[in-house]
């Protein structure tokens, strides 16, 4: 054990460790800021979270202590407000927790000695200055404070249940807790006579909570003793090294400084030691970049759901007060390097992610920088009248507009509006988004068109009394010889009490095998009948968990009530069931693969293809490609058995490891689908019985869908022999036009394309000395303006990429100027305009291009200094160029 004082938070984190290992724990590796086995949590908040079955189980248990360094997350809620951070001295996002726990070992008074002795036996704080709380009913941990301790009474506080109670939720482990407090002193806080543990105010600082989880709590609120007593302490890295080294504001700890000091550095502004205008975007700035460069290393992305909002949401408020320190351009990814630096002798998996999260980082703030700059000008039109005007309060339909509009995101006009001294109408920013909402649904799952069916079979449903589900048996049976017609409509969604002439209708029946598209899985088509009638099924879609069958009545007619005969088409159902069972096989493979950030995003499968959305921010390799097919295939060649299991808890399918996609929402019950130990999915589709009916697969490619996601389509049995015969048929045809071999086409189109690449490197060379020639008539005929020139000039025909290069060469040149160059290229025109950087407070490129781009029939658009206008009639190329002189 040290025995010199301690100066930094990463000897605090390695001195707990030591501490308790010592003291015969376990020490345990900080899980992922993504709970395992916990639907309830988007985020791990608590040292408790990995440990949580334990506590519900103590006997599966493989230790009966363990401690560890858990990175946690706190973006809402009673315990954070992500608005708070960065303006108080102690609010995070992301923080570190230290725990010591014991599950059935032992109770509370080994825990309060432990506790007691780390703080001022090896931290070393002064006893005085530490106060303990207790539940007021809570004799027992009383007696060990007063009697084994030996605090005074009057640093010692009984309170109630509000501060010193603990429950897992509204049922399970519960009991009373202890906290330890440090007294900062008379000049921190409020600074009244009267101020206690119990002021709100910082002068008196919650360090440690130590609960005694000692009641199971019922249905009922009835609480009675656990068999096996746990253990579950909390201590705040952030706050204890506050205290250790003598600072009230967490910022200015040294898990904070470095940041702090590279920030200002890079920006070129001083910190004020949380003094100065601006030292709060330092707390944001610092505070947020934490918190992304652990979630991106757990396999997070920016995106616009679940844990890939969040993480954006952090990322752009961190670029808002970017901006306020002075950015113009990204940066804060060159940040990643030093908090990775800093953090990663504790948590040496961010070594090998450095470059994921630069790039991550990166990415983000190049695609929001101008969606801010553009937001942030809107937002101040808008301010300056009503500050005008005195008024408190911000429109909330105009704040949609912002994030509807502009993509500015409403949680950052909130933050700008707080700072402005306004609050957010967030009731008429609701009703603008519910009407935007209602107005976008151009059409709905099933395919129906007219967006108020669905509200019409809703309405009709509900006022027949029907039950909220149809019985789907289609699971075991293809077929069905009685189901009772209990629904008619038209294709309006009206109700009709007749089947009378052929044509359009949607039918419902009191059981179906009919599967309801949902999933992703198109739904079934078939056929149903009577003695009376005729109709094919072309779709089977849901609304209010009622499978609705759109029907082509053939012929004959039918009433409500009547019986009809269904059956699926079950060639193609068996094709669908191919390709959904390929999906769970796909999905589980890129997660190998790839890594374990890959998340499903969306999927769509029918009887011919499939398609998977997924979280990955980079296209994949034709090396990955490759290595996924054969996994693919290796798979289902292993006949291994599709089990699935109906009726499971959802909670105990997420702890057995069920994957759970997050956009859908899953009832208490829930149908497992499982494939030997890679894959165990919540799914309710239809699957094949073993992973050789699907034959055989090839995955066609992948490409980009949204940032970030990427999309990847695969084939299976016979369509994938089909497409794989058509490519080797195209690769064959290709080769004979090269008079060359299969076997040797990549080595004869990488020579063609060398030899393409030389012979435009020679016509460019060429295009240049004759390029050469004009640039000096080009200069001695450019028009004198004021104190500059203007080149003006229409060219041979040439790419946009030579224009450009001959563009800066001409600037190159000048020096200062406007230069307008045009070609004729493809049948059509185009011009590239650049303003020297000293004149484009007067003349923007961008908006000579915009006044001239109609004489060609196009548009354009650009930058200040430069920018590029095409159109579709090359013959005005000239009058075009000539109007530059007079707009200027």
């Amino acid at each position: 054990m040290p025995t010199g004082d301690l100066t930094t938070a990463a000897e605090i984190r390695r001195l707990f460790l030591d501490f308790f290992k010592e003291h015969d724990h376990t020490i345990v590796p900080s899980s992922s800021l993504v709970p395992a086995s916990d639907p309830t949590l988007l985020f791990t908040n608590a040292g408790m979270v990995q440990f949580k079955e334990y506590f519900l189980n103590p006997d599966a248990a493989p230790y009966k202590r363990a401690a560890s360094v858990q990175r946690c997350l706190r973006v809402g809620g009673k315990h954070n407000d992500l608005e708070n951070v960065g303006y108080t001295t102690r609010h995070h996002t992301f923080f570190e927790m230290l725990g010591n726990f014991s599950f059935g070992g032992y109770f509370k008074k080994e825990a309060i000695h432990l506790a007691w002795e780390f703080l001022t036996k090896a931290l070393k704080l002064p006893e005085e200055k530490l106060h303990v709380t207790v539940f007021k009913q809570d004799d027992e941990a009383t007696e060990i404070w007063l009697q084994e301790v030996g605090i005074p009474k009057n640093r010692f506080s009984r309170l109630g249940k509000a501060e010193n109670y603990w429950s897992m939720g509204e049922t399970g482990p519960c009991g009373p807790c202890s906290e330890i407090h440090f007294d900062q002193g008379k000049n921190v806080g409020c600074k009244k006579k009267n101020c206690g543990v119990q002021c709100d105010c910082d002068r008196f600082l919650e360090v440690w909570n130590l609960v005694f989880m000692q009641f199971n709590r019922d249905e009922a609120g009835n609480e009675k003793p656990l068999p096996h007593p746990c253990i579950d302490t909390g201590m705040g890295l952030e706050r204890v090294t506050a205290v250790v080294q003598g600072v009230t504001n967490n910022y200015h700890t040294d898990l904070f400084q470095s940041i702090i000091a590279k920030l200002a550095t890079l920006f070129k502004q001083s910190y004020k030691n949380g003094k100065g205008e601006l030292d709060p975007s330092f707390h944001v700035v610092s505070d947020h970049l934490r918190a992304t460069v652990f979630m991106v290393a757990d396999g997070m992305v920016p995106s616009n759901e679940g844990r890939g909002y969040v993480l954006r949401r952090i990322l752009r408020r961190a670029m808002r007060h970017s901006r306020m320190l002075g950015a113009t351009q990204p940066l804060l990814y060159s940040m990643v390097k030093t908090i990775v630096a800093d953090m990663q002798k504790a948590y040496p998996e961010l070594g090998d992610k450095t470059q994921t999260i630069e790039e991550c980082v990166r990415e983000e703030e190049e695609q929001f920088l101008e969606t801010l700059d553009r937001g942030i000008k809107h937002l101040d039109e808008k301010l300056q009248p009503l500050k005008k005007s005195g008024r408190k309060s911000f429109p909330g339909d105009v704040a949609f507009h912002l994030y509807e509009t502009y993509g500015f995101p409403v949680d950052l006009t909130e933050d700008i509006l707080r700072g402005e001294g306004l609050r957010l109408e967030h009731k008429s920013f609701d009703q603008a988004f519910a009407a935007h909402r209602q107005k976008a649904k151009g059409s709905w799952k099933g395919g129906v068109a007219d967006t108020h069916l669905q509200a019409e079979i809703e309405s009709n449903l509900r006022s027949s009394g029907r039950p909220t589900g149809t019985g789907f048996i289609g699971y075991d049976q293809t077929s069905c010889e009685e189901a009772k017609l209990v629904g008619i409509y038209n294709q309006a969604g009206k109700p009709l009490q007749k089947l009378t002439t052929s044509g359009e209708y949607l039918l419902v029946f009191d059981q179906t095998p009919f599967y309801a598209e949902s999933g992703g899985q198109v739904g079934d088509q078939g056929w149903v009948r009577n003695k009376n009638c005729r109709g094919e099924v072309k779709d089977t879609f849901k609304v209010l968990g009622v499978h609705v069958h759109r029907i082509h009545l053939q012929e004959g007619s039918a009433a409500l009530k009547d019986s009809f005969q269904l059956a699926i088409n079950e060639a193609r159902r068996g094709l669908i069931a191919r390709n959904h069972t390929l999906t769970h096989i796909l999905h589980a493979t890129l997660r190998e693969t790839l890594g374990e950030h890959v998340r499903q995003a969306g999927s769509y499968l029918d009887d011919k293809r499939l398609t998977f959305d997924f979280i990955q921010p980079t296209a994949l390799t034709r090396q990955q490609l490759e290595a996924i097919e054969k996994t693919i295939n290796e798979r289902i060649a292993a006949n291994s058995a599709v089990k699935t299991e109906n009726n499971v808890d959802y909670k105990k399918a997420i702890e057995r490891g069920a994957t759970a996609f997050f956009a859908e929402k899953y009832g208490d019950r829930v149908r497992v689908v499982s494939i030997d130990d890679y894959s165990m999915e919540l799914c309710g589709g239809t699957h094949v019985s073993l992973t050789g009916e699907i034959g055989f697969s090839h995955v066609r490619g992948d490409r980009s869908v949204a940032a970030k996601t990427r999309r990847i389509e695969a084939v299976s049995g016979p369509f994938a022999i089909d497409v794989v015969q058509q490519e080797l048929a195209c690769l064959n045809l290709i080769a004979e036009e090269l008079g060359t071999p299969t076997a040797t086409l990549d080595a004869r189109l990488h020579s063609l394309l060398e030899e393409n690449k030389k012979l435009k490197k020679q016509l460019r060379e060429n295009a240049n000395r004759e390029f050469d020639g004009l640039l000096e008539q080009m200069l001695q005929q450019a028009t004198k303006h004021e104190n500059f020139k203007i080149v003006s000039r229409t060219l041979p025909e040439a790419s946009a990429e030579t224009l450009r290069d001959y563009s800066d060469r001409v600037m190159d040149k000048m020096k200062r100027g406007i230069v307008a160059l045009g070609t004729k290229t493809n049948g059509r025109a185009v011009v590239i305009v650049k303003v020297s950087k000293d004149l484009t407070d007067r003349y923007s490129a961008a908006k000579v291009v915009k006044a001239i781009s109609p004489i060609i029939g196009g548009g354009g658009g650009g930058r200040a200094e430069m920018a590029q206008a095409g159109g579709s009639k090359p013959d005005k190329l000239d009058e075009a160029l000539a109007q530059i002189h007079t707009f200027i």
